[in-house]
């Protein structure tokens, strides 16, 4: 903060970042990157000139201990009404819409089967010694069941996708949603964006129609 030259961090949220707010107007984006924080920069310019509402990157440090990045944006002001998901979905189809190559000449685009947040054969048998009898066999048949994920993804068109599109990483702000957390863009089936979403009222407690909406 002191570097960057600007006010005192409070701890807000630990995910797979950590986010401090500094003041009412910045945020700082701590973590290990799955890519370098300087392509934040420029993913987030592409996105805006394609009229997706990102929030704004300020400035980026990428030199600290142990490989950790940080990635200072602007904090988005919040308004106390739904989600216009219609809105999001123009977003994430204006994503779709972009030319793979282009986003992949400035910052990494890994195809969806390689994230590892989708090895379910090794998860599985991460959870395994947590489970009982029931709970375990159930898991196992739908492992099984989609075993052949990543053939099925790569047989289909690939287009740029966000890869984490769920109510959590939307703001809601007096011009519209913002779609949050970038660091899951990857090349995909358009229905890799649809994924979450598809089942989130029933499963989750979603506002009915959101899906419908997006």
């Amino acid at each position: 903060a002191a570097r960057l030259g600007v006010g005192e961090p409070v701890l807000f949220r630990v995910g797979s970042n950590a986010l401090f707010t500094v003041g009412d107007d910045a945020v700082l984006r701590v973590g290990h990157f799955t890519a370098a924080p300087a392509a934040a920069v420029a993913l987030a310019t592409v996105l805006t000139g394609t009229g997706v509402r990102v929030p704004a990157v300020r400035a980026v440090l990428d030199d600290l201990d142990e490989h950790l990045g940080v990635i200072v944006v602007d904090r988005i002001r919040t308004v106390d009404r739904p989600v216009d998901w219609a809105a999001v979905g123009d977003a994430i189809g204006r994503v779709h819409a972009l030319a793979p190559g282009r986003v992949a000449a400035l910052h990494p685009l890994p195809s969806c089967a390689v994230i590892g947040h989708w090895r379910f054969s090794a998860l599985f048998d991460d959870v395994v010694p947590d489970l009982g009898a029931a709970e375990r066999s159930a898991l196992a048949t739908a492992v099984d069941r989609v075993s052949t994920w990543r053939e099925t993804a790569a047989a289909a068109p690939q287009v740029v996708c966000h890869g984490d599109v769920h109510p959590g990483n939307v703001l809601m702000s007096a011009d519209g949603p913002v779609v949050i957390d970038w660091d899951m863009v990857c090349a995909a089936p358009a229905a890799w964006d649809h994924a979450a979403l598809l089942t989130w009222e029933e499963r989750w407690g979603g506002a009915p129609g959101l899906y419908a909406s997006f």
